[in-house]
């Protein structure tokens, strides 16, 4: 008799695509186990849901619970849940328009870029012990 064993995982929570083949409403993430690694990027409740800034501008991917996402209309912000209103009372046209003139300001700052980050020197101390 052939039985297979099932493999135990390494991974925990879910295996999430974040580049250009991002997990949409359709396809949901694979859920390796039950573990919720994740806290909302509002009320910092356990959460595994990525989703993206409904403020097109901004479209930040951050985690958010599904209360946060009813009250915030799928913002991050106060900031992106008032342009989201504003916009979804534009035409298309009026839309891609507003766009134009405004995505600069939501254009987040590189972290990584080297004018922004901060280098720490390393005592020897702590070179030594690792």
């Amino acid at each position: 008799v052939d039985v297979e064993e099932e493999e135990i995982s390494l991974f925990k929570g879910k295996n999430f695509v974040f580049d250009q083949r991002c997990v949409g409403e359709l396809t949901g993430s694979e859920e390796v186990t039950d573990d919720v690694l994740g806290k909302c990027f509002q009320c910092g409740e356990p959460c595994n849901t990525h989703t993206n800034c409904s403020n097109l501008m901004c479209h930040g991917l951050i985690l958010q619970c599904s209360t946060c996402a009813t009250s915030m209309l799928g913002a991050c912000s106060e900031a992106c849940k008032q342009e989201y209103v504003k916009m979804d009372y534009m035409t298309p046209d009026e839309q891609r328009n507003y766009r134009k003139a405004n995505a600069l300001k939501w254009k987040p700052k590189n972290p990584n870029s080297v004018k922004y980050v901060k280098f720490r020197p390393v005592s020897p101390a702590s070179v030594r012990s690792a």
